[in-house]
């Protein structure tokens, strides 16, 4: 659920606005009372402040993602490509530790499940299946959500109902975006094409931000995201950046002492 939240906050980037002010968004609290906040500036975006979290920071101008372990003092920055890349290197490497006392029926039942998921992790399976047809449609007033006025949509997928959005008309964010790099991001972390990554979709930012999703699964509807409060301030270059000191890692060495 955390990566479709990126995917569309990644998405909201690329569109075109007037002011170049930044903007916190405060999700409702989850069931342990945290409230996740997401940080937007000039083309960025940065999730997972906290001390014992991975901090993820998206350049949309740049095309380059940074991880940031705050307990290690580490962080890690390249492309989406070479984050599948690197996280298929770590993967292995912790597979051969875990195996290497294993006696070998079992060591081979492991990295036979082990390297199923790293495949479905880090690669798009061969003979990708064509982009599915998406529809859009407005569904009419959604009401009020983290205090503005919302126009609630249904997204559609070959034809069946997957997701609603509540989008609200009033709600700019800042700077101008590269449409291709967006998709170029967002297909790094998409195995397969879903309706998350279609221009249809896309379309429906450009009508405003979505302060709440909603998504059918197994029909049960799941909430992805729900804005408790929205907050436009400028915010500090730095809360965007690798603070000075830390080290540059691999994503073995980043990921390895976080959360």
């Amino acid at each position: 659920m955390k990566i479709k939240r990126l995917i569309i906050a990644l998405a909201l980037l690329m569109l075109p606005t007037s002011a170049l002010a930044g903007w916190v968004f405060t999700e409702q609290a989850d069931d342990d009372g945290e409230q996740e906040k997401i940080f937007i500036q000039a083309g960025k975006l940065a999730v997972g402040q906290s001390e014992n979290a991975i901090q993820t920071v998206f350049d949309t101008k740049s095309g380059q993602l940074l991880l940031i372990n705050h307990q290690s003092k580490t962080y890690w920055q390249g492309t989406p490509q070479e984050m599948k890349s690197g996280m298929s290197s770590a993967m292995d490497a912790a597979i051969a530790q875990q195996t290497k006392d294993m006696p070998p029926e079992q060591a081979a039942q492991y990295k036979a499940m082990m390297q199923a998921m790293k495949e479905q992790m880090t690669n798009k399976p061969a003979g990708q299946a064509p982009r599915p047809k998406v529809g859009v449609a407005k569904e009419g007033d959604g009401g009020k959500v983290a205090g503005y006025d919302t126009v609630k949509y249904a997204i559609s997928q070959d034809g069946q109902v997957v997701a609603w959005y509540w989008v609200a008309p009033d709600l700019d964010l800042s700077d101008e975006f590269d449409m291709a790099n967006m998709l170029e991001m967002m297909d790094g972390f998409n195995p397969e094409p879903d309706y998350s990554t279609d221009p249809a979709l896309i379309a429906v930012f450009e009508k405003g931000y979505p302060l709440k999703v909603v998504e059918l699964d197994q029909g049960q509807e799941n909430v992805i995201e729900q804005k408790a409060a929205v907050e436009e301030k400028n915010l500090p270059a730095a809360l965007f950046q690798a603070p000075a000191g830390y080290k540059r890692s691999d994503l073995a060495g980043v990921a390895g002492d976080g959360q």
